[in-house]
């Protein structure tokens, strides 16, 4: 019997998305879209999917996308809050040759959408000339915010 060697798919995002304590920022205002490379490593596969789902607050699925590279957020579409992304990625197959119970991976991208950038008197911002990066010094924290 042949050995079909398969692994667990692989899924990688932009690094701003990934970090769930400093949620990419976006104005309700503005698009965004999240795309993210899938690396499958299996001679032998039947079916491979991917699932995004745009999760609000209360990880309700308020869209849902199958077998998509990225997801793509309109402009007005979101109120201003906090949202993830999950993704997941899925090898299956319907013969006895090997097992892929295991095959699942889940991913997720974190974005918080604001109404505008408001600042009380005692907030600072930095923009470094052509960096698309602001420093918003806020009372005890420093916070990046990425302008899309």
């Amino acid at each position: 019997m042949l050995e079909w060697p398969c692994y667990a798919p692989n899924i990688t995002l932009d690094g701003l998305y990934t970090d769930q304590a400093n949620p990419f920022l976006v104005l309700t205002e503005d698009e965004f879209t999240v795309a993210a490379t899938f690396d499958v490593s299996c001679m032998k596969m039947d079916v491979f999917s991917a699932q995004w789902e745009l999760l609000d607050h209360a990880s309700t699925a308020l869209t849902t996308l199958t077998n998509a590279t990225e997801i793509h957020v309109p402009a007005d579409s979101l109120l201003a809050g906090d949202y993830s992304i999950r993704i997941t990625a899925t090898l299956t197959d319907s013969t006895s040759y090997f097992d892929l119970s295991d095959k699942t991976v889940v991913e997720y991208a974190y974005v918080n959408v604001i109404d505008d950038l408001v600042l009380s008197g005692s907030d600072t911002i930095l923009t470094p000339p052509g960096s698309g990066i602001w420093q918003v010094t806020t009372g005890k924290t420093m916070e990046s915010i990425t302008c899309v």
